[in-house]
């Protein structure tokens, strides 16, 4: 206060009523009270520390400079990952490709071989082992009886089968079908099987003999439009066989 300056008498009144004057709020709340607020900012201050240092762990655990996502969340592929895939796929197709052009290309092959490339096979018996061959089977089963036929039929069905498979030879495979056809015909449960080597004689010989066969077992087979067809055949055929007679000088 400066020195000669005088205070007003009302201004000393209102500076000693506020020096007086004791704070309503305070005065008026009780103890309990007081304690009850300071437990709740206690409790607010705890829960607030821990949703604290629960975010620095979650930010820890999931590195610096990074976002730690839901499982939810679609993650979007790379470019550079993209391109690998695509490049994987392509090889792969590439390979079925090329797998399959291969194979087609042998198929082709072995079938334009088997088709027009491949060759017959030239018959290299021998005159002796044709002769032995022809003699074995013309005298086969030669002396046996109807019944033992019968009840061997399918061993000399599959044993003349056997040497006809055997040999490439036209003359040995006549012999074999025409020796079967002889000793089975008669039997009744293999006369398809006979009507179809008569058949395959016709095929390797057209000859008075293969027609012969086949007019007797249609005729066996109540056939009778074929068994004359093959009549006729086999009469043309001898017609062929028999030399003309020279005439008189």
């Amino acid at each position: 206060m400066d020195e000669g300056k005088k205070v007003a008498p009302e201004d000393i009144q209102y500076r000693a009523r506020e020096i007086e004057k004791i704070d309503n709020a305070s005065f008026f709340e009780k103890p309990s009270d007081v304690k009850r607020k300071k437990k709740e900012e206690e409790k607010r201050a705890r829960a607030e520390a821990k949703r604290v240092l629960r975010e620095s762990r979650s930010s820890k655990a999931v590195g610096p400079g990074r976002i730690k996502q839901s499982r939810s969340e679609h993650v979007p592929m790379s470019s550079e990952t993209r391109l690998r895939i695509r490049k994987a796929v392509f090889i792969v197709l590439i390979v079925i490709a090329s797998a399959a052009a291969v194979t087609g290309i042998t198929l082709g092959m072995i079938y334009l071989y088997n088709t027009y490339w491949k060759t017959e096979k030239t018959s290299t018996i021998s005159d002796e082992e044709r002769a032995r061959v022809l003699s074995d089977v013309k005298n086969y089963y030669f002396e046996k009886s109807d019944d033992e036929i019968d009840e061997d039929a399918e061993a000399i069905y599959k044993y003349l089968g056997g040497i006809y498979d055997q040999y490439e030879d036209k003359e040995i495979r006549l012999a074999c079908l025409y020796r079967r056809i002889g000793l089975l015909y008669t039997i009744e449960s293999f006369r398809e099987k006979e009507l179809e080597d008569a058949k395959e004689a016709e095929k390797l010989e057209k000859s008075a003999k293969s027609a012969n066969w086949l007019k007797t077992i249609y005729e066996l087979m109540g056939d009778a439009e074929n068994a004359q067809k093959y009549q006729q055949k086999q009469e043309e055929r001898l017609k062929k066989t028999v030399p003309e007679e020279e005439g008189e000088g």
